[in-house]
């Protein structure tokens, strides 16, 4: 999934005309892109002129440190060692149903990608 450093973004709105899906606004000066619009075919990466456009792969050091955050957040409202070891438990489920289901969508797609590229001829 694409998304916008907006630090670097110049707020030229080149990668707004080039979106085919309309995915991508202004807010004061620098684009974002709508996760739920966007269609992932990287054509705002391609023509941004201070690559603005970065690659999830890219995001994952931001990733890692938002779900620390949010850990540690969560663990600032238990009252003892009691409470902080049940919240690290429920956590550590959601995070593994998170990766199983990110494990079954990958499989899901490698094993119908013949018949899904042909649905979108």
């Amino acid at each position: 999934m694409p998304w916008i450093d907006k630090e670097k973004c110049a707020g030229c709105g080149i990668c707004l005309d080039i979106c085919p899906a309309g995915a991508i606004q202004m807010h004061e000066q620098v684009a974002a892109i709508d996760d739920n619009m966007c269609v992932r075919c990287g054509k705002c990466h391609d023509v941004c002129p201070v690559e603005a456009v970065r690659h999830d792969g890219e995001r994952l050091p931001m990733m890692l440190r938002d779900n620390r955050d949010y850990v540690i957040r969560l663990l600032g409202y238990c009252d003892g060692e009691d409470e902080r070891e049940k919240l690290l438990e429920r956590l550590t489920r959601h995070f593994r149903l998170q990766q199983k289901t990110a494990q079954i969508t990958i499989d899901w797609i490698a094993s119908e990608k013949n018949a899904l590229a042909e649905t979108a001829l």
